[in-house]
Order: C-alpha cells, then sequence, then structure tokens
C-alpha cells in the first residue's frame, strides 16, 4: 500500500526508493533486500492493481449480474459506480500501469497484453445485452467504451471545464454512467 501512496502521489518518474521506505516506516535497505530494487517492487506492484483492476474486477461484474437475475445492464451500473469511483482515485496508477505505451509508444507491456485479454473476456460477459451485430462491430463497441473509462481514469479533471462533472461525487458518477449505459448498450 505504500508504494501505491507514493506512485499516486509523486508519479512514476519521481518515485523513490526513499519515499517508499518512508511512507512504509522501514529503511531503504530492507525495501531492497525484499525486493531486490524498486524496479522490482513497482513491478510487482502494478501486476497486483492489474490483475485486480481486470481480472477481479471482472468476477465482481459477473457476480453483480447474477445478483441482479442475468440483467447485464444493470449489473454494469452497479459494478460502474464504484469502478468509476476508484479509477477516478488513483490516476496516476493507470498512468504508471500504461507508462511506457505513453512516454515512449512502446505498446508490448505486460499492461498492454493484460488489456486486451481483459476486452475479449469482459466482451463475453455483455454479449447478451449488446445489440445483434458483428463481430467487429461488438468489438468496437466494446473499445468504445471502455477507451471512455480509461480516458477518464487517466485524467479525471480533463474534462470538468466542459461538463462540469466530478466523478468523485456519486450523484454525478450516476450520471455519467448512465449516459455511458445507454450509448453501449441502448434499449
Amino acid at each position: 500500500m505504500a508504494t501505491l501512496a507514493c506512485i499516486e502521489r509523486e508519479g512514476l518518474d519521481r518515485l523513490t526508493v526513499r519515499a517508499i521506505a518512508r511512507e512504509a516506516g522501514v529503511n531503504v535497505a530492507a525495501v531492497n533486500y525484499y525486493f531486490g530494487s524498486k524496479d522490482q517492487l513497482v513491478q510487482l506492484v502494478l501486476q497486483q492493481t492489474l490483475h485486480h483492476g481486470f481480472w477481479e474486477s471482472l468476477d465482481e461484474l459477473k457476480e453483480e449480474i447474477a445478483t441482479r437475475d442475468g440483467d447485464v445492464r444493470e449489473g454494469l451500473r452497479v459494478f460502474l459506480q464504484e469502478y468509476v469511483g476508484n479509477m477516478v482515485r488513483w490516476p496516476r496508477l493507470a498512468a504508471a500501469q500504461f507508462h511506457d505505451a505513453f512516454t515512449q509508444q512502446d505498446y508490448s507491456s505486460h499492461a498492454v497484453a493484460n488489456v486486451n485479454s481483459f476486452l475479449g473476456a469482459f466482451l463475453e460477459v455483455v454479449r447478451p445485452a449488446l445489440p445483434e451485430g458483428e463481430e467487429a462491430d461488438l468489438r468496437a463497441s466494446v473499445q468504445q467504451f471502455w477507451s471512455a473509462l480509461f480516458l477518464l481514469a487517466l485524467f479525471p479533471p480533463l474534462f470538468k471545464p466542459f461538463a462540469d462533472l466530478d466523478m468523485t461525487e456519486e450523484a454525478q458518477r450516476t450520471v455519467y454512467v448512465d449516459r455511458l449505459l445507454k450509448h453501449f448498450l441502448p434499449e
């Protein structure tokens, strides 16, 4: 948790072992002893948060849908309330996940491969609620849906002057989620 807090406060480029150790209440030598290096610790933390952010969250979405007797729209609506809230609380963590893609146009990272696998699995979960269509159209629809969410996760205040939505507030998050679902899953 100390590493996450430091990534969110400092950003990945300014992150130091000293800051992580201070946040964790341990000495620098302990961090290096247990994790080998700052890079190894960061890699471990990013892999764990990526797993939670995608695969454990997908399981949570499935549970929400099952709880609502298979109603994908309602399950997704309830799921997204919390998911979007978590995304906007941790924008530097989202940026850290895709750091190399942003800074070097390098799309070979574990995170990039993972997001594409996740999108395929997500499509299978929501497919029953999607309108009939060609596979390419369904995939484009899922890509558009998640593009809106990822942009929000990376830059929460980017469109605030235009739309005046504060995603940290539940009521405004509800409006955003409902609009997004209206476009993604038309009734």
